[in-house]
């Protein structure tokens, strides 16, 4: 066996156990507060990913199709965005039921007190600074609770979301195709180039992508069983790839990356909206730590692929 075989061989159990560990780390946060911010830093890593990684890798392919002119690659990422988008929009959740639940009740009983809360509106400029020092110390407190581990799973397989099983769905194939890839080259650069770039992003991807499914509350043995199959993909896919030749069918692959980048995408921008939608409970402190994560993820997703691309310059 050649050393360059043997090293594929090894880094397949070594790259399953650092993806292993970056899906289990979201299990031990116990602060809501760090939640929430982790959550800033995978909506980086996605966008950063999404970008970088996947909608480059869809140009790379389709440039290899022979009478294709179209711009391809955007127009398939941007109608996975759009699907996406379309599919939530209209998706019914248990959150779409607290919220029409609140206005319904105010809805029925806003007119028996008009009369009532004119004191309280006449008086709202006096209370202001109060009401909001208030509310700000109330999130705060809220942030800073500590995280039932019984509260992190739910009851239904309903749980998950549309864009939730998409994603994870498009990881896995993304990480069946990065494992093929190490597994066909043949030269050490290539392969060294390869299993630097996979160990690089892969705990953080796992580590984002397990904060994604626990953020929908899945059932427990659905969670182990998707974070099962999802860290034995790239050593799979290593596996195979051994014994493969050559990677054949570069629209096929183009047209997969790109959909994973506009599914890489919407995840990212869901995640970086939620910044803006709850700037207003966090203070200034807590404001650089989102963004400070939320630009970390991206600029970790940068790196790995300058690292990735220098070793693709080699070969």
């Amino acid at each position: 066996m050649e050393k360059v075989e043997l090293f594929k061989w090894i880094s397949a159990p070594i790259i399953w156990i650092s993806t292993l560990i970056g899906c289990i780390l979201p299990l031990f946060i116990k602060a809501k507060k760090w939640t929430a911010r982790l959550e800033s830093l995978a909506g980086g890593v996605f966008l950063g990913a999404g970008l970088a990684h996947l909608l480059a890798d869809s140009f790379e392919e389709f440039e290899d199709v022979d009478g294709l002119d179209y711009p391809l690659a955007p127009a398939i990422a941007l109608a996975t965005f759009v699907l996406l988008t379309l599919v939530e929009l209209f998706s019914y959740s248990e959150h779409d039921a607290n919220v029409f639940g609140d206005d319904h009740h105010h809805h029925h009983h806003g007119h028996s007190h008009d009369h009532a809360n004119e004191p309280l509106i006449n008086s709202g400029n006096k209370n202001e600074a109060t009401l909001n020092t208030t509310s700000l110390l109330s999130t705060e407190d809220q942030n800073n609770e500590i995280i039932n581990p019984a509260n992190r799973f739910g009851d239904s397989i309903k749980n998950l979301t549309t864009a939730t099983i998409s994603l994870y769905l498009i990881m896995d194939i993304h990480s069946a195709i990065e494992g093929l890839a190490l597994g066909i080259l043949d030269s050490w650069s290539g392969v060294i180039a390869i299993f630097c770039a996979i160990i690089g992003h892969k705990p953080v991807e796992a580590f984002a992508l397990a904060l994604i499914l626990l953020k929908d509350r899945p059932l427990k043995s659905l969670f182990w069983v998707m974070i099962f199959f999802y860290t034995i993909m790239s050593p799979v896919g290593i596996c195979v790839g051994i014994r493969l030749t050559e990677m054949s069918g570069h629209l096929a692959l183009g047209i997969i990356a790109a959909f994973s980048a506009g599914t890489f995408l919407f995840v990212g921008c869901h995640e970086w909206s939620e910044m803006f939608e709850h700037k207003h409970e966090w203070s200034t402190c807590e404001k650089f730590w989102h963004f400070g994560l939320f630009a970390f993820g991206i600029l970790w997703m940068l790196l790995i692929a300058i690292i990735e691309g220098l070793g693709e310059a080699e070969e």
